[in-house]
């Protein structure tokens, strides 16, 4: 079996914030996780220069050769990135559950300690599902977002570096994506926040055996909770979609107009299209990033006020 991760030192009392918990137990490990994030992200932009290569300076002009080499690179840098990615998921799952084994086992001797003044619906809610989210978060998530900022600033660097105009035009339209994210998310933590504090206290009651008139509040409770924010986790995804999905529109419209009055090759409209691809993917990543710190602290919050 595979051993623990070594964290650092807890050190006495739990942090103020989700971010200073992390810092303290394992700043070392996401800094390594980090990097290797990094690595990641600025070969899997490789691609993009070899796609206009093998498209205007092999393709176009007849140069087998050139194409076969220019493929040979293409090939080397996606198995590069497939070894770093699967190098830093499995490190990322190892950290996770190292994190959450060590909070699992101090948090059960703050609960033997209590005794029955513990709460054991409350106690269960916190040492199950709770911990193992708020472990999945500290284990990849950091990294996670330094992968994909390194990836949005890339591509959007090398579009820039390509075609600045048409780089101009598409910036505009992905910039709304972080606008309407905030907004939404407001609602959903607050929502997030309810059904966790909904689920602690419908655990206490089943544990009590509170009456049925209790346990039915409590479900409906829930049921119309989690409806509600399936409904605003709907229109925010319906929203990034749309505007996601205006940019690449806009860049082969433009892009096409360019290459028909001899401003631009057919080859920079490609990796344009291929950017916009890897860029959507980033972009959704770090929103979802925006949403899960926000629910993780308040899932920390919560942990912490039990402690």
């Amino acid at each position: 079996m595979i051993r623990p991760m070594r964290l650092a030192p807890a050190g006495a009392g739990a942090p103020l914030t989700l971010w200073r918990y992390i810092f303290r137990v394992s700043s070392a490990r996401q800094a390594l996780l980090g990097a290797l994030a990094l690595g990641a992200s600025l070969l899997s932009l490789a691609p993009l220069e070899l796609q206009r290569r093998m498209v205007d300076d092999a393709i176009l002009p007849g140069d087998a050769d050139l194409l076969w080499r220019l493929a040979a690179l293409y090939a080397a840098a996606m198995l590069g990135v497939a070894l770093l990615k699967f190098v830093l998921k499995t490190a990322q799952g190892w950290l996770a559950e190292s994190v959450v084994l060590r909070a699992r086992r101090n948090l059960l001797g703050i609960d033997r300690a209590r005794g029955a003044q513990g709460g054991g619906g409350e106690a269960v809610s916190v040492l199950g599902a709770e911990l193992d989210k708020l472990g999945g978060f500290i284990g990849g998530a950091p990294s996670h977002a330094v992968a994909n900022l390194t990836v949005l600033a890339g591509v959007l660097g090398y579009m820039l570096y390509a075609k600045p105009e048409l780089a101009w035009i598409s910036l505009m339209l992905l910039l709304p994506n972080l606008l309407v994210a905030p907004l939404v998310q407001r609602r959903l933590n607050a929502l997030t926040h309810t059904q966790l504090t909904t689920l602690r206290g419908f655990g206490e009651a089943v544990t009590d055996g509170a009456g049925v008139a209790v346990t039915d509040r409590a479900t409906a409770a829930l049921y119309g909770n989690r409806m509600m924010f399936h409904f605003w986790k709907n229109i925010l995804k319906s929203l990034l979609g749309l505007l996601t999905t205006a940019a690449p529109l806009a860049a082969l419209t433009v892009g096409g107009l360019l290459v028909l009055r001899g401003e631009s090759t057919a080859g920079t409209i490609v990796a344009f299209l291929s950017g916009f691809q890897r860029i959507a993917g980033p972009m959704k990543d770090l929103i979802a990033f925006y949403r899960d710190q926000a629910q993780a602290s308040v899932r920390y919050d919560l942990v912490r006020t039990w402690m």
